[in-house]
């Protein structure tokens, strides 16, 4: 993506959307966890327990999220950085966090599907039972 600053920016809108999708797919995953009945043996509710954990979680997941589109709007495209194993422009890291965030959307979908919580069209996922 370096080049020009309305790929950047194009690319930074890609980051804020996919970052959207991994949030609400983690409200999901709290809010069904949330639907789930309590084990008989349990001490604590598990609702309450979920919901005091998850809660906290979705809050800093979302602060997290913001600011880094917040930061990556603020900062010049050119601006250089510590990467993973090497300094890198900012206009070649927020590529790399758009795969990121894609791959770890799928990464979801797969253990939803594989762990039966979720239906998925392609035959060939698993199922853990």
């Amino acid at each position: 993506m370096t080049g020009s600053t309305g790929s950047y920016e194009r690319g930074v809108d890609t980051l804020e959307r996919e970052l959207g999708i991994i949030e609400d797919n983690f409200r999901g995953a709290l809010r069904r966890g949330l639907e789930q009945p309590d084990p008989p043996s349990a001490h604590r509710p598990r609702a309450a327990a979920v919901d005091a954990a998850g809660a906290g979680r979705l809050a800093t997941l979302q602060e997290t999220f913001a600011k880094t589109i917040q930061e990556s709007r603020a900062t010049s495209p050119d601006t250089v950085g510590p990467g993973f194993y090497a300094l890198m422009r900012l206009d070649e890291f927020v590529p790399s966090r758009v795969v990121k965030a894609v791959v770890h959307g799928i990464d979801l979908a797969w253990i939803r599907s594989a762990s039966g919580r979720q239906q998925h069209p392609d035959p060939r996922l698993p199922l853990v039972g």
